[in-house]
């Protein structure tokens, strides 16, 4: 490659990645959704502290993403924005690593179709506005995925670029185990690629020499008595209860569930997928077989494992619009071909060549809006940048912000605190003493024993109405605050016998309707003694209680 080509090169990778920035910018200032507080919190402990504290608990899931977001609050200040800039950045970049690698491996056509489509999918949007790790971890992913196959593509020739590669794969896909551990699936891709790559040289290597198969002997008993150490020290069985385990909101969606995920958002292109692969294969053999491999096998182990949620698959999908990119950038002359000889034919029954032309151009508009129409994840796309991102619970647009201007005064002079939603009690509110929430007190304990604490946030957890009961009897004054959609949900929230309980027992606050929260307060003069109330801020190993 020339010297022009490379500067060619790099400035349409920085102008797709200002293309992929520009469109990530609009509502980058929305709400949070749930999960994204455990990275505010913690990066705000972080920036003042030092800690991943919670409340009383620690959050330590993908710490290195809690304090780069705490370094960002130092440097520019807490905000929701300025906690979004590194899914941001990391989802724009990811953006040109596709475009480059695929330029260099398949031609700038590919390059630029596979961008194209990665910059303007609805997930990665949205998850470029989300402030958790997936961006990130996608794009960690895809360089140490990447430092492999050039790594492979230079099997046999020693020299400071093959050490660079084998370093950069190394570093990259650390810190993607680091941020998610369903890297080793895509891992157990990636290594199937290289050993169906390197398999037949490595065959002929060891048939040429015998000191080879030793060393490919030993390798493979070691490889034997790890396996059996890990089923021995019990590592296996952690593993296996870890890839099946499910959250109770994760419940019932199936094996299933991605492929009916990826049909729904582009229908066209799951459909059509494997013949787009045949495609790129005849033309572009050795990158179409390695993100087929990645693909596969990630899409085969996390259909049958036990959490199942788009953005846990979202680092795959580089590898999907990477092989359709390749597919179509083979396609778009035959078209083209096609287009040709079409409008030729129409001038054999008299239609003047000029509008021919203009028939042909208008039959292309009509194929595009048509294919747009028919895939939803375009329309998607659309109405985040229009709308912001989809909302986890489409229909629920939860103000907590306004609500809390009235909510917190009451929680400050109450004595207890009582909420279905504990990081938004935290932002919004200052603080909260018991979260309902029969999900995270799972998480927390799976003998879903009540009052046991939940280390993340070192509060205690409960979901029956009994609970509910003990705590409103043992505390002179109280406010219950929930999100509307929790209110009669027994997954995520309140269940209906608690809400009649608290409905019957309790005021209700009087906030308006399109803000999504309800809240209640009751007042004892004085409080009903109860006897158990001391042990109500989580002793470990309470029995279980039911629904009397």
């Amino acid at each position: 490659m020339t010297g022009a080509d490379r500067r060619t090169l790099w400035l349409e990778a920085i102008a797709l990645c200002a293309l992929a920035v520009a469109v990530r910018l609009p509502h980058l200032d929305h709400p949070p959704i749930y999960d994204e507080l455990y990275h505010v919190l913690t990066g705000r402990s972080w920036s003042t502290e030092g800690t991943l504290r919670i409340a009383d608990g620690e959050y330590r899931r993908s710490w290195m993403f809690s304090a780069l977001t705490g370094w960002m609050f130092s440097v520019f200040g807490e905000s929701l924005t300025v906690a979004r800039v590194v899914p941001l950045m990391a989802g724009a970049g990811l953006v040109a690593a596709l475009f480059v690698w695929t330029r260099a491996v398949a031609g700038r056509r590919a390059a630029w179709i596979a961008g194209l489509f990665l910059c303007l999918s609805p997930q990665a949007i949205a998850l470029s506005q989300f402030i958790r790790f997936y961006t990130l971890h996608a794009l960690a992913f895809f360089a140490g995925a990447i430092s492999i196959y050039f790594l492979v593509a230079r099997w046999g020739r020693p020299g400071i670029g093959t050490a660079a590669w084998a370093a950069s794969g190394v570093l990259s896909l650390s810190f993607a185990m680091h941020l998610q551990i369903t890297t080793a699936i895509g891992l157990a891709g990636l290594f199937g690629w290289a050993a169906l790559v390197l398999g037949p040289k490595a065959l002929c290597a060891m048939r040429d020499n015998p000191a080879l198969r030793w060393v490919a002997a030993a390798i493979a008993v070691g490889g034997v008595l790890l396996v059996a150490l890990a089923f021995h020290s019990g590592t296996m069985a952690r593993l296996w209860k870890l890839y099946n385990e499910q959250a109770l909101w994760a419940q019932g969606m199936g094996f299933r569930f991605y492929h009916r995920l990826f049909a729904g958002s582009f229908p066209t292109f799951w459909s059509l997928l494997p013949l787009a692969a045949l495609v790129a294969f005849v033309r572009r053999p050795g990158p179409t077989l390695f993100c087929a491999c990645i693909l596969v096998v990630a899409f085969s182990f996390h259909s049958f494992g036990g959490m199942k949620a788009a953005r846990y698959v979202f680092y795959t999908t580089p590898f999907l619009f990477a092989i359709w990119g390749m597919a179509l950038a083979e396609l778009v002359p035959v078209i083209g071909q096609l287009l040709r000889e079409a409008t030729a034919q129409a001038a054999r029954f008299g239609l003047p060549a000029r509008m021919a032309t203009s028939v042909q151009g208008m039959a292309v508009l009509a194929a595009g809006l048509f294919l747009v129409g028919s895939n939803r994840a375009f329309l998607e796309s659309y109405r985040i940048l229009r709308y912001g991102p989809i909302d986890l619970h489409p229909g629920y647009s939860v103000d907590w912000a306004a609500a809390s201007e009235v909510l917190k005064p009451i929680a400050g002079r109450s004595d207890v605190v009582i909420t279905t939603n504990a990081l938004a009690a935290i932002y919004y509110l200052g603080d909260y003493d018991f979260d309902m929430n029969v999900s995270h007190l799972a998480e927390a304990d799976p003998l879903r024993r009540e009052f046991t604490v939940d280390h993340e946030t070192g509060r205690p957890a409960i979901s029956t109405r009994r609970s509910l009961e003990r705590i409103v009897a043992c505390h002179a004054s109280g406010l219950f605050v929930t999100d509307r959609w929790r209110w009669h949900n027994a997954r995520t929230g309140i269940a209906a016998q608690a809400a009649r309980f608290l409905s019957a027992h309790a005021v209700a606050v009087d906030l308006p309707k399109e803000w999504n929260v309800l809240a209640f307060t009751w007042t004892h003069s004085p409080a009903t003694p109860v006897s158990e109330c001391p042990a109500l801020r989580g002793e470990p190993g309470r029995p279980p209680e039911t629904e009397g």
